[in-house]
């Protein structure tokens, strides 16, 4: 007959001490202190830990009970790259918390499959990537990504990496024909390699928020990695990748000597189908004919894909009456700013630019200048 609750608390009360079967009768199991019990197995899954004893009893152990969501897991996959040998697509990284700035590790040995026209049979090619970055949507949170270290050795094998329009998630882009590569990360790794820009990245009911891949390319972005990848000790690096409010001076001058009232049309590369970043540019000079202007402009805005519109913009002319300015999205899709002076005769200016937002720091040769009698191209 089974020892009750009411009968075990009276040993204790008058000091005795049950014994072993009365024990066992009350609780159906116990455990000698004295002997050690083998564990047959541990099953780790994401929230807990689960250890199966000898005897086919079991102990789940919360991960709660060690860390909080604070702590950094290490969360590795190894991908396949079809397509074409020197072709490079678009590898995409999805999820992990936007607020947190995670490590992403791709590399390849030289023996891990590829197509042997990369380099040769035995020596196929050999990577070492280290990134650093955070992706999100609207979360509050500033997005930007850099380059700890990168080799590579026997061939080209990334060509390019960033964040996708939206800056929901980060990409790099390597050289398929069947190539192997392993990633490694502190935070989730949600991986789908695109490989046409017609495929979807990110679903949605509405068509204009769709979210589409890239189309494979077959150069290295070597301007792109370089402003990202991290100096040695003892480099010197003026322009920070991760530093908004970077200027960069003069990326377009422009002089104009014949006389006409034409319309000084800039082109930028951002277009309203492709990309969502934030700009700022700013005109200075002298426009001599018409009575002799000063020209200071200034735009800012941002070029958002999801809409297809430019939202918050705004453009200021400074220190002069004549002068009219503007901007719009073109029959290209492309953002262009726009000014026009009294005469175009012996017009002088330059354009300033400064990283602001999650807009990329635009450089030398990003701008066109194209001189029209339209209001728009």
């Amino acid at each position: 007959m089974a020892t009750s609750k009411e009968q075990l608390k009276q040993y204790f009360e008058t000091g005795d001490v049950p014994t072993e079967g009365q024990f066992e009768e009350l609780i159906d199991s116990y455990r000698h202190i004295d002997t050690g019990e083998v564990i047959s197995s541990i099953e780790d899954a994401e929230d807990s830990t689960t250890l199966t004893i000898s005897d086919a009893s079991t102990v789940v152990v919360p991960k709660s009970n060690f860390y909080d969501d604070r702590f950094k897991h290490q969360y590795s996959q190894t991908i396949t790259i079809d397509g074409d040998a020197d072709t490079y697509y678009q590898v995409v990284i999805k999820g992990g918390n936007q607020n947190r700035i995670r490590e992403l590790n791709i590399y390849r040995r030289h023996t891990d499959p590829a197509p042997n026209t990369w380099n040769t049979a035995s020596l196929r090619g050999a990577l070492t990537a280290e990134f650093r970055f955070n992706a999100g949507s609207w979360g509050g949170s500033q997005y930007d990504w850099m380059l700890l270290d990168f080799r590579e050795k026997y061939c080209n094998m990334l060509a390019d990496a960033g964040h996708v329009n939206t800056k929901r998630a980060f990409y790099v882009m390597l050289r398929g024909g069947g190539a192997q590569y392993h990633i490694d990360s502190d935070d989730i790794l949600d991986i789908q390699v695109v490989y046409s820009a017609d495929e979807i990245i990110y679903p949605h009911s509405n068509p204009i928020y769709v979210e589409y891949g890239k189309a494979p390319i077959t150069e290295v972005n070597t301007d792109n990695i370089s402003d990202h990848v991290i100096p040695k000790a003892g480099e010197v690096i003026l322009k920070g990748p991760d530093e908004r409010g970077t200027k960069e001076y003069a990326i377009l001058r422009h002089y104009n000597n014949p006389s006409g009232t034409k319309t000084f049309h800039i082109k930028t590369p951002m277009r309203i189908d492709q990309d969502t970043d934030m700009y700022f540019f700013k005109a200075e000079g002298y426009a001599f004919g018409g009575g002799g202007e000063i020209i200071d402009i200034v735009w800012v805005g941002y070029c958002y894909q999801p809409s297809g519109v430019i939202l918050s913009k705004k453009t200021k002319v400074g220190r002069s009456d004549t002068i009219t300015a503007g901007q719009y999205v073109g029959s290209d899709n492309h953002v262009y700013i726009w000014f026009k002076t009294p005469s175009n005769n012996n017009n002088t200016f330059a354009i300033d630019t400064m990283r602001v937002g999650n807009g990329p720091l635009f450089k030398k040769g990003d701008l066109e200048v194209i001189l029209s009698d339209a209001a728009e191209l």
